[in-house]
């Protein structure tokens, strides 16, 4: 099938504009139609990542950009941690321009919209580029809209930013090959630099890949387009350029990966955790009903694996069957080909070669959960949908092929719905058998000529969009949006106490496991729970500080790991003291039973939080220190004999002359964004013990001149002072910042000089 880009052609350009109008106008539609409740009625999304990580982070964010700073640091989670170089959050992923909005809420809804509507519209001009016809265009970009899988996606948050750039990054580069316009190589650029900060790289080395193979093996051989060498050369330029226009946030990134708990990689038992199981993939013929989930606490998706769902339409596995009849044309051929690879890596732990495959290459223990390689099938199997409609329209035409290619295909599919949903009771059957048999229906009307082509087409276009509309929001759950905006009952006293202090919510008396929800009757209600009960990262939300977080985050550092497994694996009475000695005073208790109302609303009681009256202060002033090793110092530092407030612990010699007598207090001590100013007063030498996380990019300034911060008892910093009062000023910048802003700004002016350069072989 012949490849043909939009505005390369000139015949027939208004009536081809009309047809594109007509296209993204019915995209428009269907778009306003099905995110209505997003859009209108007050609802957004919650549970799984989106609950725990997504809206806190991006709630974060939010603050920071109406403070007018960037957000390097963040106090809310492990006595403090890089938030700029985590890559997670997304400081500088162009769309995040949303949260300077000022309804958070919102500000979110149209964030992820967006990235619906420039899916919906990359596949659409996507296809129409590759030659497609204007319906197949449609159902492609349907298909991507509302399919399970990108809906599902969203509950994990960057995994769906990054998987939705593919489309429009090879379009705007083939477009290149096609027009040697420098403008599309430069937005190519952009947008790969886009899914770049997304912050899923797999997805980036997977697009690049992907992308290469198709612009080298499956355009057509057309004297105009340069050769395979020139186009491979062109992508690798693409992809140097969006990594260095990205440098910004990729040096300092980087630079925290020898501290991450994933610097040595990881094993591969946990990089094939969430492995594609063999048993899922019935979703990708049945939708699960995913519904009443919610009001029950069966899982949804997080111990089962890492996607919930793979649905992509019931007309996905149709035309994937057919694609093996189609398979004459190289890029059906492809697209399945491209199919089966991601089914093969993505079963993971279950495909007896994928050991062989990490080992081979090393770069992969970097990365977890075999299941993203889905993204690949999901990518084809939405292809084949428009290539196998267009392709079938014109067999059926030419009459080369038989009918009973189609029904038995048909029969086939509906009998696997039937199979499945026996098997597996949360599968819903109905309305995939119902629309299987009016497509067989309406395609025997069309084979026997009792049916036009368009009206097969547009009919074909009605059930697609009748299959997933209907089915969709079951695969993404919406809640009212008071869900993040009603704070939290308990902040009204933590509030009340004038002095930085932390918070801890778990388990003492108990197994202090992580629990992603409390105990409750229903999912909705757990999620409640957490929230009343400030798990973290909520407390990013209301400017509560929590000494714990939650594990997962990929540049999660080894510290805040190795202190998450020390409470957690002390015995009960050395929990106490742990929690105290890290600035913890207030506990909300998870060891008391949960109680409910009406309606699954959680009853939280005063007692439900509990003071720590003899806690650590954030910040205060000891006479004296001791040396040793790292983390041997830890036992020593949590042994009951030991006081804090008498010395410090340090792993590295300062040249210190202990006074006779000592007596001091921290007088003040203030927060803004990046930064801490204490003040002291005391008499003789010591130590100032700020009880943050010691970390790379910290400097202080004492009566504005530079110090060393020390690293006190692991994980705090320590100031050493002489007599008198002193005016402590600590800032933080992320290490290869800088630089990452120099090659950033480089790449800035080398992409602007391709936009001024007109090479004579240019065409229009």
């Amino acid at each position: 099938m012949e490849i043909k880009l939009p505005g390369v052609k000139e015949v027939g350009i208004n009536q081809d504009r009309l047809k594109i109008l007509l296209g993204v106008g019915l995209v428009l539609v269907i778009f306003a139609e099905f995110f209505s409740p997003m859009l209108f009625q007050g609802k957004t999304l919650f549970t799984r990542d989106f609950r725990v990580i997504t809206y806190p982070f991006k709630s974060f964010l939010a603050q920071a950009y109406h403070q007018g700073v960037i957000p390097f640091w963040t106090p809310s989670a492990y006595g403090g941690m890089p938030f700029m170089a985590a890559l997670h959050p997304g400081v500088f992923y162009p769309p995040s321009l949303f949260f300077f909005m000022d309804d958070m809420t919102t500000a979110l809804n149209l964030f992820y919209l967006f990235h619906f509507l420039l899916l919906a519209l990359s596949v659409y001009f996507l296809m129409r580029s590759w030659g497609l016809s204007n319906t197949a265009a449609l159902c492609a970009s349907v298909t991507s809209m509302l399919s399970g899988f990108f809906l599902g996606s969203t509950l994990l948050s960057n995994f769906f930013l990054g998987a939705v750039w593919f489309p429009l990054v090879c379009l705007l580069f083939q477009k290149f090959l096609f027009t040697r316009k420098n403008g599309y190589l430069v937005l190519a650029v952009l947008a790969l630099a886009c899914q770049t900060l997304a912050a899923c790289p797999e997805l980036c080395i997977l697009t690049v890949l992907l992308i290469g193979a198709h612009s080298v093996f499956i355009l057509p051989k057309d004297p105009a387009l340069p050769g395979w060498q020139v186009r491979s050369v062109a992508l690798g330029v693409v992809a140097v350029l969006a990594i260095t226009l990205s440098a910004l946030q990729l040096i300092p990134t980087y630079e925290l990966i020898e501290l991450a708990a994933r610097s040595g990689g990881v094993g591969y038992e946990i990089h094939t955790a969430w492995s594609l199981a063999p048993h899922k993939l019935t979703s990708f013929v049945s939708p699960k009903n995913l519904e009443g989930m919610l009001d029950t606490m069966e899982d949804f998706g997080l111990s089962g694996g890492f996607l919930h769902n793979l649905y992509l339409g019931i007309f996905a596995p149709v035309f994937v069957l057919l694609a093996f009849y189609f398979r004459k044309d190289r890029n059906i051929r492809f697209w399945l080909l491209v199919f089966f690879v991601g089914i093969f890596l993505a079963l993971g732990k279950y495909n007896p070669v994928y050991k062989y495959i990490y080992l081979l290459i090393p770069p992969l223990d970097m990365f977890r959960f075999p299941e993203k390689y889905y993204y690949l099938s999901a990518l084809a199997g939405i292809f084949l949908v428009a290539y196998g409609l267009d392709t079938l329209v014109r067999k059926t035409e030419e009459r080369t092929i038989n009918l009973w290619v189609i029904l038995s295909t048909v029969i086939f599919v509906s009998g696997l719905v039937v199979l499945f949903s026996i098997l597996d009771k949360n599968l819903d059957p109905f309305l995939s058998l119902f629309i299987l048999s009016i497509f067989g229906f309406i395609y025997v009307m069309f084979y026997f000529k009792k049916l036009k082509s368009a009206w097969f087409r547009s009919l074909f276009l009605v059930m697609l969009v009748m299959d997933l509309g209907f089915m969709g929001f079951r695969y993404m759950p919406l809640i009212d949006k008071n869900f993040y905006e009603q704070e939290p009952m308990l902040l009204q006293i933590l509030r009340e106490d004038p002095e930085p202090y932390r918070i801890y919510t778990g388990k003492i008396h108990g197994e202090p496991n992580k629990l992603y929800l409390p105990s409750a009757f229903s999912r909705v209600s757990g999620l409640r729970m957490s929230k009343e009960m400030i798990f973290p990262y909520f407390g990013m939300i209301y400017g509560v500080e929590h000494v714990d977080g939650m594990s997962g985050l990929a540049l999660e550092m080894g510290d805040h790991w190795f202190r998450h497994a020390l409470l957690h694996r002390s015995p009960e009475k050395r929990r106490f003291r742990i929690l105290k000695r890290s600035n913890v005073k207030y506990w909300i208790d998870q060891d008391s039973k949960m109680y409910y109302v009406a309606d699954g609303y959680p009853l939280i009681l005063p007692d439900r939080l509990k003071v720590f009256d003899d806690a650590l202060p954030r910040a205060y002033l000891v006479p004296k220190m001791r040396m040793g090793e790292p983390r041997k110092l830890l036992n020593t530092y949590y042994e009951e004999s030991f006081d804090p407030l008498a010395e410090v612990l340090l792993n590295e010699p300062v040249d210190f002359e202990e006074s006779v007598e000592f007596s001091g207090e921290v007088e003040a001590i203030s927060y803004r964004p990046n930064h801490v100013t204490v003040k002291t007063h005391q008499t003789g030498n010591g130590f100032l013990v700020l009880m943050d996380t010691y970390f790379p990019g910290w400097t202080v300034t004492v009566d504005g001149e530079e110090r060393p911060i020390l690293q006190a008892n692991h994980f705090y910093r320590a100031i050493q002072l002489g007599p008198g009062s002193h005016v402590l000023e600590f800032d933080y910048y992320p290490e290869g910042f800088n630089t990452g802003l120099a090659v950033s700004f480089a790449t800035v002016l080398v992409l602007a000089g391709l936009l001024l350069w007109r090479p004579g072989q240019a065409r229009s």
